[in-house]
């Protein structure tokens, strides 16, 4: 038998339902953010709230589904001279981060593989 639930619970599933976010329904309602998100965790598992649909074409269900993996992952196989390397690259592109590299470096694969 499937649980009862409050008033509360089935406003903040209908206003979520409505297209209203986490934020304007807490600030709507007068609840903590807190409880607006568990209202909707127990909506998604029964059903009463859709699953989050993320944007990332990365994710399960997908054509093109891999693992993220981290730089962590990436700067730990590297050879000293390779992350030296990494680091240059960085300063000469202007980069702060690791990953602001990796972008810079997608980026210009890809404009040159579509060229």
């Amino acid at each position: 038998m499937p649980a009862t639930r409050s008033e509360q619970t089935k406003t903040i599933w209908k206003k979520y339902n409505a297209g209203k976010s986490n934020k304007e329904i807490a600030k709507e309602l007068g609840l903590k953010y807190s409880t607006v998100t568990s209202a909707l965790t127990r909506g998604r598992a029964e059903g009463v709230i859709p699953p989050v649909l993320l944007g990332s074409p990365l994710n399960h269900g997908t054509n093109y589904y891999m693992h993220r993996g981290t730089m962590g992952y990436v700067l730990t196989r590297l050879t000293r001279e390779q992350v030296l390397w990494v680091c240059r690259e960085a300063e000469k592109y202007g980069c702060q981060t690791m990953a602001e590299l990796m972008l810079e470096l997608v980026r210009d694969a890809h404009a040159e593989a579509t060229k």
